[in-house]
């Protein structure tokens, strides 16, 4: 039986990823098939060949289950909020279309943005919002030479700014995605309506 557990062992490090319920869901679901098409297999074949042959058909997990391991991240993701597991979603859904690229290049931007709280420690006098004869000339991080005549009127304020900012733009990139993913969701439930 070490095909089936040499099998299981790659299936769990396929869904490792995942939170355990949906590691557990995906292993039982793939027993239970495994174990059905085994028992209704009528041939006169041994057990062992009869489980080689399911195994054979269900295919590499690495393959088979990729779609469905980030398909179930990204719920995860978007149901929680969390970056680290949202960042972890999109890089396993870059393949599945320019939109995901798109996400992930706007949250690493988002991401980016980030330093300026750090640049503003470090560097306070280049770091803000910066006024030229009384109107907006730049937001963010200038060189000494470009400081010339400039204003930075924001002070300590600019931090909680671009925290702000970034929770504003971090939630409703989310919510945007959450959105996209249910239209997408619905697009295809509606496309397999139409072909039954």
């Amino acid at each position: 039986m070490s095909i089936y557990t040499d099998y299981m062992v790659r299936v769990e490090r396929m869904t490792k990823i995942l939170p355990k319920e949906d590691q557990n869901e995906i292993l039982m679901e793939l027993n239970s098939h495994i174990y059905e098409a085994v028992l209704q297999d009528n041939s006169k074949d041994t057990e062992l060949n009869k489980l080689v042959d399911v195994i054979t058909r269900l295919g590499a997990p690495e393959k088979t289950l990729a779609q469905l391991v980030a398909d179930k991240k990204m719920n995860q993701a978007l149901h929680t909020f969390n970056p680290v597991h949202l960042i972890k979603a999109l890089a396993l859904n870059v393949s599945n279309g320019i939109v995901y690229v798109a996400f992930f290049i706007l949250y690493l931007l988002l991401a980016v943005s980030s330093l300026l709280i750090v640049l503003k420690c470090i560097y306070p006098q280049n770091t803000g919002i910066f006024l030229h004869n009384g109107s907006l000339s730049a937001i963010g991080f200038i060189g000494n030479s470009a400081q010339g005549n400039l204003t930075e009127i924001a002070g300590w304020a600019f931090i909680p700014m671009v925290v702000a900012y970034l929770l504003i733009c971090y939630f409703a990139l989310t919510l945007l995605l959450k959105l996209r993913r249910k239209r997408a969701s619905s697009t295809k439930t509606h496309a397999m309506q139409w072909t039954d």
